[in-house]
């Protein structure tokens, strides 16, 4: 549980931050380096309808008419190139795009924004609680450090924080704090290592509107947010170590140790006595895993390759001690110039307290499609629990996101989601629908509103049952945006 001197300080930290960040957005930019990286994040709903900003034309920022960049897409698709070596902005599919205006040496601002938000909250067991409408105002900014480090190496560290106030008071139920550090280091032409961390904090029981998938056709991606709701608090904090082996152009081998802890905190059952209590009405799971790939790239279009995945589970309370073995094949394709798939397919054998198996099919299915106008990508996964909250089950789930320009100046962003446990004695599932339509007033500021439903059906003590629908309307600064039109 997040301590009430955590909590006491977390509001502080973020206020600082936030107005710090607005400070630095009126100064003028230092110098640039053609070295730095940066960020062109937008809040987690990610307006990237087409794309990341990897056009040098947007290196300069003077250039406040050029149109942004189109898709170039699948270029993920026709490299083997070390994974570690594509850094991605925190919370979305795109990579890291250059710095832009508004940066001091490796340090730059991303996008904030501020808006105006009703979400009203239905639960279906009357132990949750009643039904609760809040009125809120929402701040959120990221700030970014991009260090090129020789000329192989390269760290950078990512700071999204997301501040509410209602009535005056600070509303914890939909603070968040993520930070991702990442680096890498070229060893020697055929050899990469890759470090990484990234912790996640949300008290959320509020539903914030954000994107709970993202997709890139550029780089051949897709990321799958948390969307499923606990009670009060969740953490969770994933480290790795990723060593990347190249044979030649064609073929790379990558090996990947990872630890991985969740804990979900704060909720109370003292209405439902039916439900067993665990640990204080705490849950955490730690998880050590060791994955392996092989990838081979057989022409410009197409790759094989094939995996595996050995996790070891330790929670707490009554949950057993779990472990999964995972193996598989996969396969993307460019099917056309517009259009590309991608697959893994293997099989998952759960084992519970090394008695107890199960042998499941698990894998990733993903499909891009690229318009004129738009694109559209689709995800199915199916495998290890989901991260959200503690459980030992394997988990399926799929994601469906659209966007399209119907001019420069205005887009939507659209998409839904379905996610339900495989087994086991605590259903728990939900789906959602959310939509984003953004309108360009001037180079780096965009007005938008958002509406997000979500319905959750539970019986576990950790995941919120109910229905929530939120909605907000607010103004955005996105300091690399280089003119009018796509620029996220």
């Amino acid at each position: 549980m997040v301590s009430n001197a955590l909590r006491n300080r977390l509001p502080a930290i973020q206020w600082i931050v936030l107005l710090a960040a607005l400070a630095l957005a009126c100064l003028p930019a230092g110098a640039q380096s053609s070295q730095q990286g940066g960020s062109s994040q937008d809040d987690s709903q990610a307006n990237q309808t087409n794309g990341n900003n990897q056009n040098p034309a947007n290196n300069n920022p003077q250039d406040t008419n050029t149109p942004a960049p189109q898709d170039v897409p699948f270029s993920g698709l026709n490299s083997v190139a070390p994974p570690q070596t594509q850094i991605y902005q925190i919370g979305t599919a795109s990579l890291l795009s250059p710095v832009g205006r508004y940066h001091w040496g490796p340090l730059s601002l991303g996008s904030s924004d501020v808006r105006a938000a009703v979400d009203v909250i239905r639960p279906t067991n009357p132990a949750e609680g009643p039904s609760e409408t809040d009125i809120l105002s929402l701040i959120e900014t990221s700030i970014n450090f991009d260090k090129q480090i020789g000329a192989n190496n390269r760290f950078t560290f990512q700071y999204l924080p997301r501040i509410a106030v209602t009535d005056g008071q600070v509303a914890y139920d939909y603070l968040n704090q993520n930070v991702a550090i990442n680096s890498y280091f070229l060893l020697s032409p055929r050899w990469t290592l890759g470090l990484s961390d990234q912790f996640v904090l949300t008290s959320n029981q509020g539903l914030t509107g954000g994107a709970f998938a993202d997709a890139s056709a550029v780089t051949s991606t897709t990321l799958q947010n948390e969307f499923l709701n606990t009670n009060d608090t969740y953490l969770t904090n994933v480290a790795a170590a990723s060593f990347s082996y190249s044979s030649s152009p064609r073929t790379l081998l990558t090996l990947t140790p990872s630890l991985i802890y969740q804990h979900t905190s704060g909720f109370s059952n003292a209405e439902d006595q039916s439900i067993p209590s665990l640990n204080g009405d705490t849950f955490s799971s730690l998880n050590v895993s060791l994955a392996a790939r092989f990838r081979y790239l057989l022409d410009a279009r197409t790759s094989v390759g094939a995996y595996a995945n050995t996790s070891f589970v330790q929670f707490t309370g009554l949950t057993p001690t779990s472990n999964y073995y995972t193996f598989g094949g996969s396969v993307s394709r460019q099917l056309t110039m517009t259009t590309g798939v991608a697959l893994d397919v293997g099989i998952t054998e759960s084992v519970f307290q090394s008695r107890q198996q199960y042998w499941s099919p698990s894998g990733t299915i993903t499909f891009f499609k690229v318009f004129p106008r738009g694109r559209i990508a689709a995800v199915y996964t199916r495998g290890l629990p989901a991260s959200g909250y503690v459980s030992n089950n394997l988990t399926q789930r799929v994601d469906v996101i659209a966007h399209y320009l119907f001019s420069p100046r205005l887009m939507l962003d659209a998409g839904f989601g379905y996610e339900a446990q495989d087994s086991g004695p605590d259903i728990v599932s939900g789906k959602y629908a959310t939509g984003e339509l953004d309108y360009v007033l001037a180079p780096r500021w965009t007005v938008f509103g958002t509406y997000a439903y979500k319905i959750q059906d539970s019986n576990d003590i950790q995941v919120f049952a109910g229905t929530t629908n939120f909605a907000s309307f607010g103004l955005r600064w996105t300091p690399n945006s280089g003119g009018f039109g796509i620029s996220h």
